[in-house]
């Protein structure tokens, strides 16, 4: 019988389409996870991929937008800009409305603002919960969901490997988030982002020993978070970074 693999995508804005590389080599390998779980750039990967499409064609579904057509400006608001451009995008793309009605189970992480937890959710409207997956505290407004309020779920997880636990027979966790040293800060949005990347990492080492395979392209400190020009060389890092993986 085969075995049943699950991967967790982390967090980590442009970064995200090294995910799409580390899926397109899996699938060479005849890998192909049957559960996804994603924070923020992650779980936008994740629910496109859970939609049923290949990874090249979720490439060119994000290649063909930027950073600031997902953005606006939110003023006065709870955060600088907001991402209802990317909520509407979403619709667009994915011809499903929720996360249920995905041909593949798919977790989308967020934070829950007033409960202080990470929530996985693995039902509800995809645009609405990825909007808030990827709202980073400050820089985008928290997205209200139901009863809550909710920002990036990589303030508590940027690599949600736990939903996956107990469903499939091997975890893969894909980190795109790691930590450069820079010698100079620029505007206020690089200065948010700097920090947020600095603690999102906190539990980093926590997943990388609690998974079966743990990917972390090398390279990724080199492109900026809010940077989606340069789209095709992170796919082939994350490309790489795969294909040297050897499984069982």
């Amino acid at each position: 019988m085969a075995l049943r693999y699950g991967i967790a995508l982390g967090g980590g804005g442009s970064r995200g389409f090294a995910h799409l590389g580390v899926m397109q080599a899996l699938h060479e390998k005849g890998i192909k996870p049957e559960v996804f779980s994603g924070t923020s750039a992650g779980a936008l990967a994740a629910v496109l991929l859970g939609s049923g499409k290949e990874p090249q064609e979720v490439f060119e579904v994000m290649h063909k937008h930027k950073m600031i057509d997902f953005a606006e400006l939110d003023m006065p608001g709870k955060g600088l800009f907001s991402l209802s451009k990317l909520k509407k995008t979403l619709e667009k793309e994915i011809e499903f409305k929720n996360l249920e009605d995905l041909p593949f189970k798919v977790f989308v992480c967020a934070t829950d603002l007033l409960k202080g937890e990470a929530s996985y959710f693995d039902k509800g409207p995809i645009s609405t919960l990825v909007q808030a997956s990827a709202s980073i505290p400050v820089l985008f407004s928290p997205v209200k969901y139901e009863k809550g309020f909710y920002v990036d779920g990589g303030v508590l997880d940027n690599v949600p490997f736990k939903p996956l636990k107990g469903l499939v027979d091997k975890i893969i966790a894909v980190n795109i988030n790691p930590i450069e040293v820079r010698d100079k800060l620029g505007t206020m949005v690089d200065v948010a982002t700097r920090s947020f990347q600095l603690g999102v990492n906190s539990t980093l080492n926590l997943s990388r020993h609690r998974v079966d395979y743990f990917i972390e392209p090398e390279g990724l400190h080199r492109y900026f978070m809010l940077d989606t020009s340069k789209a095709e060389e992170i796919f082939k890092l994350g490309y790489e970074s795969a294909s040297k993986l050897e499984f069982e």
